[in-house]
């Protein structure tokens, strides 16, 4: 401890006399790191003793750990051999800037209540909590018998929070009134920094809420890398992504979602920059079996199929006005590929591949309608092979060909953008360019070959055909190209 002058009081030992209407402070040397209590006491002029208690924590803990099976837990949780058997416990033990790393296993224990809802765990602070193992070995739970009905598995409140790597299953938003209470079964987040790698699964928003796995509302941050399947909700059953300007979606699934109202695998609402996202085999009681596409949404690069809704747009549904589709893909849903709420709002769609009739107030700019030619659809395989017509049929900007594809390979393979979700990259692309020919000189023709990132090409067979009397010259390579037989 130390002592403490006028108006301070020393932390574990010493004191002094704090003025009426004054705060005190105190400070310490030789903490042991970890979590301390420090005891205040203050009087008055007349003697009135006063005692509080403040929890400190003190020294540099960046990263915890959580297990189910630890020996000995104790905090800060600084070893696998320490470890918290419960999230919460961790949570609290971090500061802004600490990592969680969580084992393996079942959490179910431990929940934060919240003006927002109960939830397992509380992300209202900039760390990071992050599975070991990944999310096929580690859940987090949501509702379990004995706690309030209402219980989310992650509550995130903070614009560096990161979520990476869980199961989050049997989440429940309350479904009503008020709004913050309503939205979001396995996870509302109203800030975040990234959630990632994560699986929503059985999780629900019912009866009237929106985001039945997750919702994402007037937030920053990415959402990516994650699959969202059978969850339930009124809107948005697998996915709501509403009111986030700075907002990223991108490489996400949804199959199997149950929306009451609209949106079965995603709903979007002033989003404007998602991409390479797979909607399949939801549906949606009124709209939007794939997706339900609200205000100033522009999604580029999504594949939407096996939809069902039961009033319209099985694949895509339109409910208000300034929203662009790019490089889609909708060719078997019920009852049709797009639907729109009113023919007199602007819809456009740029460069897609769509089934059946579309309404009348749908501006396309070349669209496709052709079997798409998916290797496996019924086995959920949505990919392109070498003859579907969607390869090198899409519209680009700078901002989409620097992106992945859903399966993490580059958006742009060959020459121009393909359609859908993934990116066709079985292929070798061969481009030509030739210098201008002057008589009596050497003409040299360049040949650039690009392939799939995760493949190696072994030997690529190049013929050329010459006019009378020429011949082929010098034939030269660069790395990694080398030339075998030149002919």
């Amino acid at each position: 401890g130390g002592g403490g002058g006028v108006g301070g009081a020393g932390a574990g030992g010493g004191g002094g006399r704090v003025g009426a209407g004054a705060a005190g402070a105190g400070g310490g040397s030789g903490w042991e790191t970890g979590e301390g209590r420090v005891v205040f006491h203050a009087t008055n002029a007349w003697g009135i003793l006063a005692t509080t208690t403040a929890t400190v924590h003190h020294g540099e803990t960046p990263l915890h750990y959580v297990s189910t099976n630890s020996i000995t837990p104790a905090y800060p949780y600084l070893s696998w051999e320490t470890a918290a058997h419960v999230l919460m416990d961790a949570v609290d033990a971090a500061s802004d800037g600490d990592r969680i790393l969580v084992g393996p296993g079942d959490y179910a224990h431990g929940y934060r209540d919240h003006l927002y809802g109960a939830a397992r765990v509380l992300l209202d602070k900039g760390v990071t909590l992050e599975s070991s193992d990944g999310a096929a070995t580690t859940t987090i739970h949501g509702y379990r018998e004995g706690e309030p009905i209402a219980m989310r598995c992650i509550l995130m409140l903070h614009s560096n929070a990161v979520l990476k790597g869980f199961t989050l299953t049997g989440g429940t938003a309350l479904g009503i009134y008020p709004l913050e209470r309503k939205y979001g079964g396995g996870l509302l987040a109203f800030d975040m920094q990234e959630i990632s790698d994560c699986l929503f699964i059985n999780n629900t928003a019912l009866p009237d809420g929106s985001g039945g796995g997750a919702m994402v509302y007037e937030s920053g941050g990415l959402i990516t890398r994650s699959t969202f399947a059978s969850n339930t909700a009124a809107n948005g059953a697998g996915l709501a992504l509403w009111f986030g300007k700075n907002t990223q979606g991108s490489q996400l699934i949804a199959f199997g979602n149950q929306a009451e109202i609209s949106g079965g695998g995603f709903s979007i609402d002033n989003c404007a920059r998602v991409h390479s996202m797979l909607a399949y085999g939801n549906h949606a009681g009124h709209y939007g079996g794939g997706f339900s596409i609200a205000n100033n949404v522009f999604i580029w690069n999504t594949t939407s199929e096996d939809n069902s809704a039961g009033l319209g747009g099985g694949g895509y549904y339109f409910i208000a006005s300034t929203a662009e589709v790019y490089n889609a893909m909708a060719w078997s849903n019920t009852p049709n590929a797009l639907g729109v709420a009113s023919n007199h709002l602007p819809h456009r769609v740029y460069n897609s591949l769509l089934g059946g009739d579309l309404p009348t107030s749908v501006v396309t700019y070349v669209r496709l309608n052709r079997e798409p030619e998916y290797p496996n659809a019924a086995g959920g395989d949505y990919r392109l092979q070498k003859t579907s017509p969607g390869i090198d049929a899409g519209i680009q900007n700078t901002w989409i060909t620097n992106r992945l594809d859903l399966d993490g390979f580059a958006r742009k393979a060959g020459p121009a953008l393909d359609l859908g979700a993934y990116e066709y990259w079985a292929r070798v692309w061969a481009t030509l360019s030739a210098t201008a020919y002057y008589s009596g000189t050497s003409s040299w023709v360049n040949l650039s070959i690009t392939w799939a990132p995760d493949r190696v090409l072994s030997n690529y067979t190049v013929s050329l055909s010459l006019p009378p009397g020429w011949s082929v010259g010098a034939c030269t390579g660069g790395p990694p190209a080398t030339i075998v037989s030149p002919t």
